[in-house]
């Protein structure tokens, strides 16, 4: 999984970078996994919202991050579908 090891590395050292500029980063946990992750806090006012992949266990979803919080959103599983 050497991919997934380059993805967390970059996504380390952005919010370390991140940080140390006194950027505003809000933690929240995975949905799945429950390992913490990190996102940007949007201008107050703002919300962002988007499809989101955890960096530790892969499980998508969608994120919405406000000034104070992040909600999530997660797709409904397809009983028809194979999985």
């Amino acid at each position: 999984m050497e991919l997934l090891k380059d993805i967390k590395a970059e996504c380390q050292a952005f919010f370390n970078g991140a940080i140390l500029r006194s950027k505003p980063v809000i933690h929240y946990k995975c949905p799945e996994c429950d390992n913490t992750l990190k996102t940007m806090r949007p201008p107050q006012g703002e919300v962002y919202n988007d499809h989101t992949i955890c960096i530790h266990c892969w499980f998508e979803f969608i994120r919405i991050t406000d000034g104070t919080e992040v909600r999530i959103q997660t797709y409904p599983k397809h009983k028809h579908a194979k999985q």
